[in-house]
């Protein structure tokens, strides 16, 4: 394994947020980045802190340079749930545009005129302003209602627009044909099922050339809203991870959910669906006598062994749970794995990781053992395969040095097994909605 930076991007100022997705400028793929000297910012009161410095939306070519940069109003503010953006192709002409939440005032916290805008990919100009209904939770608390997505997807090859608000109660989608007549518009109460999860997976996991997505524990048709399958209906918490996933050794699909809440005795925390709904393995189960049980961080990685590993990491950091990903068995993990993102550097269909604790600036790539393989600094913006490069990669930026630097193997090759990952092109269209949400952290692998 021999990592090299194989593109950078400079940005020429200092940089305290970045969030990135790929973007199909037609003649070639580009990244569109949304950056900030300020760090990102979270709606939940007791970490909600008031930025100094605008939002940029820049758009970078093949070779890492600028093709635009856009200042956007001191209104908006850095951070996911503030500023959800995509690339997508609406109009059909092969070219993605810019999809994204803007406020236009200065005015952080105002509801009334946030608007989907639109821009061309190319010169980063306004082509249209679209409704975006803000005012649906907006009599939520701060930390609940300032929780906004945007991402797309195709029925029958023709694209479609979802944006979303609320997480926690009340859930509010309206769907947009490609015209951005309404398509159709769905209203999840609390109290009926599950609440969303902080990512929204794509994919048609049915086959059947339209697209479903998981909006926390429910699958949902992008075709007319409707409920394909919920998965625990009795479940009226919040799922911090909804992750499918494939086991290769039989083709069939799964579901691995990390839970957030559920506070009532013997509410499983970690739940394994197969893709018809049943459940077909749970743990962790929440005690009322000690509290425990926020279930924060999960992901699934193909050990050496070939078997898929799902990992279940505390709120605390400290209590991280391993299980076989098909059977559920606790299995004992070869070291800690608290602040860990799987990657396959070499393509070799074995997992290694990027090490990376929270606001430091500090990423070391390991092995599958979790022997040290380099110390690559920056903070991690997400993983994914871009470019055609063999293997996966890693975008990471640098605070002062104002740069971002995308990291891959040199020596790698693509095995079976990672080309079955990324087979049906899912992979890579989600690169493109990876600012929406925590898109970023998912390892969706292909299904259907």
């Amino acid at each position: 394994m021999k990592l090299k930076v194989l593109k950078e991007y400079r940005f020429g100022t200092k940089l305290g947020s970045v969030r990135s997705c790929s973007i199909n400028l037609g003649y070639e793929m580009g990244m569109l980045f949304a950056y900030s000297e300020d760090p990102p910012q979270d709606p939940y009161s007791e970490y909600l802190g008031f930025h100094h410095h605008p939002v940029h939306l820049a758009v970078y070519g093949a070779e890492g340079q600028q093709l635009w940069d856009r200042t956007l109003p001191m209104g908006v503010i850095p951070g996911v749930w503030f500023l959800p953006f995509i690339a997508h192709d609406m109009d059909g002409d092969g070219v993605d545009e810019v999809w994204f939440l803007n406020n236009p005032s200065d005015k952080p916290l105002r509801v009334a005129g946030r608007v989907m805008e639109r821009l061309d990919a190319r010169t980063g100009k306004t082509i249209g302003t679209y409704p975006f209904e803000a005012a649906n939770c907006a009599q939520e608390t701060v930390g609940e209602a300032y929780r906004y997505m945007i991402f797309g997807g195709y029925v029958h090859g023709e694209p479609v627009l979802i944006a979303q608000q609320g997480t926690y109660r009340d859930m509010h989608l309206q769907c947009y044909n490609a015209d951005m007549s309404l398509r159709w518009r769905k209203v999840i109460a609390q109290g009926n099922g599950p609440r969303a999860a902080h990512h929204v997976p794509i994919l048609d996991i049915n086959r059947d050339g339209v697209d479903e997505f998981l909006f926390g524990e429910h699958l949902l048709s992008m075709d007319d809203g409707a409920e394909l399958i919920c998965y625990a209906p009795s479940y009226q918490g919040h799922s911090d991870v909804v992750l499918p996933f494939v086991d290769y050794t039989d083709g069939k699909g799964y579901v691995f959910t990390v839970r957030e809440n559920g506070n009532y005795k013997g509410c499983p925390r970690v739940v394994t669906f197969d893709d018809t709904g049943k459940t077909v393995w749970e743990d962790v189960y929440y005690d009322p006598a000690t509290a425990d049980g926020h279930m924060h961080c999960g992901f699934v990685y193909n050990a050496r062994d070939g078997k898929k590993i799902a990992v279940a990491v505390h709120d605390n950091r400290r209590d991280v749970y391993g299980f076989e990903a098909v059977s559920g068995k606790p299995v004992e993990l070869p070291f800690d794995m608290a602040r860990l993102r799987p990657i396959d550097w070499d393509g070799d269909g074995v997992h290694d990781f990027v090490y990376g604790p929270e606001g430091i600036q500090r990423l070391d790539a390991l092995d599958p053992e979790g022997k040290l393989v380099a110390c690559l600094g920056g903070t991690m913006i997400q993983i994914g395969k871009w470019y055609d490069f063999p293997g996966e990669q890693l975008l990471s930026f640098y605070t002062n040095e104002g740069v971002v630097r995308l990291w891959g193997d040199v020596e790698a090759k693509d095995s079976e097994i990672l080309l079955k990952r990324h087979k049906n092109g899912n992979r890579r269209f989600m690169n493109k909605m990876t600012g929406c949400g925590y898109n970023w952290l998912s390892t969706i692998d292909s299904m259907g």
